[in-house]
């Protein structure tokens, strides 16, 4: 398990502790980690909420919540010090630590830009999609409480508390009024001076597996293409962000020399051959295969992609590195013909072109 030394005011560190350990959270966390070990690589790619996201009345909202939760014992009296409480420690009432849970789930879920459904499907796909649907998320947690409560009692909790939340305004009190989901999921970027960027600025790290690359790769692509105007582009966009020489025999002058900079080795063609790693090439169908399952894309009778209604932009940013590289990579991509980019996939990659029987 990493350490973690957050250089914050010990009332945010609080807010991080209620964050790593919400519903939203743990969902998130659940797609990345294989096996039992948190690594460092594993943790930097969670979406937790930057210390700004935490105003006071935010701050009034958690800080209370996380210190009853977890001030159980004189042993964490330090930490309550720091939080200004002096009293004793709380008593432990599976009841009431229930209660303060799901306030502290709702109000995640919310400051993550959820919808309502969006939660619903985190705490149970079969609740939105019916319940022949293959995926579930906390499979042991509803199971052990249908057989002690005789209902999934987290879901139950967590739902009454967005909907008490949303009714008697505090959501809109924290900042957290319902934003659109077609507003949440556009942004409008804009490249730097790619001159002014450091050579292999958008190199991926040796940290990323295949299957988070194209993660990254698809999330982006989907958030900052307009659907308007994908004509099968998206596909291609997300290819070959994942594996840049794909892009890079498309490109020509001053373009194709900042793409090589920027991105690096990946971005030169081996041997003049360009076409999908086979861990890419395998990692593409499963993936895909979740996000169109998930909600997150639609894939059209067409063949294109599309946001989808589950989509969500949350742990994204505008100004990283994986930002910038998939805004050239759309803006190059969408100069360039779609039986160009067809072509310049090799037969044996043609799974980036199938369709996955999955049409929105």
């Amino acid at each position: 398990m990493p350490l973690i030394f957050p250089e914050v005011e010990p009332a945010k560190w609080v807010a991080l502790l209620g964050n790593l350990n919400s519903m939203v959270l743990d969902y998130c966390a659940r797609q990345s980690v294989g096996g039992t070990h948190l690594t460092y690589g594993y943790l930097k790619q969670f979406p937790i909420l930057p210390p700004d996201a935490y105003t006071e009345p935010r701050l009034a909202f958690i800080v209370p919540k996380v210190l009853e939760l977890t001030y159980t014992s004189h042993a964490l009296a330090p930490l309550a010090h720091d939080l200004g409480y002096d009293g004793p420690p709380f008593a432990w009432d599976e009841d009431r630590r229930a209660h303060l849970r799901a306030d502290l789930d709702g109000f995640y879920a919310r400051a993550y830009g959820l919808t309502r459904d969006d939660l619903r499907y985190i705490l149970d796909p079969a609740d939105v999609k019916g319940s022949d649907y293959p995926s579930e998320t906390f499979r042991v947690l509803k199971e052990r409480e249908i057989r002690q409560y005789g209902e999934y009692l987290t879901r139950s909790l967590v739902l009454k508390a967005w909907d008490r939340m949303e009714a008697d305004g505090t959501f809109r009190e924290l900042g957290l009024a319902e934003v659109p989901v077609a507003d949440a999921a556009s942004v409008s970027m804009e490249l730097p001076s790619l001159d002014s960027l450091q050579n292999s600025a958008w190199s991926w790290p040796n940290s990323v597996e295949p299957r988070d690359r194209l993660r990254y790769a698809a999330q982006y692509a989907l958030w900052l293409m307009n659907p308007a105007d994908n004509d099968g582009r998206a596909r291609f966009v997300i290819a070959s962000l994942a594996e840049p020489a794909l892009l890079t025999p498309l490109l020509t002058g001053s373009e194709r020399t900042q793409w090589i900079r920027l991105v690096g080795p990946e971005a030169q063609p081996a041997q003049g051959v360009v076409r999908l790693r086979p861990a890419i090439n395998e990692a593409w169908r499963s993936l895909f295969e979740t996000l169109l399952t998930s909600g997150q894309l639609v894939e059209r009778a067409e063949g294109t992609w599309t946001r989808g209604p589950h989509f969500s932009p949350a742990g994204l940013q505008a100004n990283s590195a994986d930002a910038q590289r998939t805004a050239f990579a759309v803006r190059a991509i969408q100069g360039i013909d779609i039986g160009t980019l067809t072509a310049a996939v090799g037969q044996e990659d043609n799974v980036v072109w199938a369709r996955f029987g999955h049409a929105g």
